[in-house]
């Protein structure tokens, strides 16, 4: 296990997603999409919550972290 967690900003968050940015806000506040953790400032996703998003949208069964990690 790698322990390794990989945070994503806006602008990749809108480059793997193709959405803009009002629609990411929209999609969080209606509980489409996970909220973000904060960091100060910062709005920051985890790449795993990221993926687990576009999985469901696929209708693929969702990652956890440990499986995440041995995948790579």
């Amino acid at each position: 296990m790698t322990d390794s967690i990989t945070f994503l900003r806006v602008p990749e968050v809108l480059r793997r997603t193709g959405m803009s940015r009002p629609t990411l806000y929209r999609r969080i506040s209606e509980g489409k999409f996970p909220e973000p953790k904060k960091d100060g400032g910062l709005a920051l996703w985890t790449e795993l919550d990221v993926t687990n998003y576009q999985r469901k949208i696929m209708g693929l069964p969702v990652l956890t972290q440990d499986v995440a990690d041995l995948l790579g």
